[in-house]
């Protein structure tokens, strides 16, 4: 399956995976023929990818028919803030979308060395330099 070389070759690489798009593959109901559904549902489900679908609603919706077709597949749950869909009634697909946790990285707390300057005598300071064989 061609989809699951491209999660190998994904997951080798990185390890924040964000998979969005159309995959044509039903999940609303995945045992339904050709049961491709059920294939991409067995496929996320494989622990070594770890990959949770955001969205749980019908994408396409059509006059006799609802289907989930489009996707937003991810690894870490946690980054998300929100996700859902929008119908801009210009396809018979909606709009996916997902937000993401801004995050910066913390700061790590340092020591810092200071030098009082209060007894400082500029004329000892120019006879050590000049001491200083170079």
């Amino acid at each position: 399956m061609e989809l699951s070389a491209l999660f190998d070759a994904t997951a080798t690489v990185t390890n924040n995976l964000i998979y969005i798009g159309e995959f044509n593959c039903d999940l609303m109901l995945p045992d339904k023929p050709p049961k491709d559904g059920r294939d991409l549902s067995d496929l996320v489900d494989i622990k070594f990818y770890n990959l949770k679908n955001l969205i749980e609603i019908p994408t396409r919706i059509g006059k006799t028919s609802e289907t989930l077709l489009d996707l937003i597949l991810i690894n870490k749950i946690r980054r998300i803030l929100t996700s859902g869909t929008v119908d801009v009634h210009l396809s018979d697909h909606s709009l996916i979308h997902t937000f993401l946790r801004a995050s910066t990285p913390r700061l790590r707390w340092g020591k810092i060395c200071l030098r009082s300057l209060k007894h400082f005598d500029s004329a000892l300071f120019r006879q050590d330099l000049n001491n200083v064989p170079y």
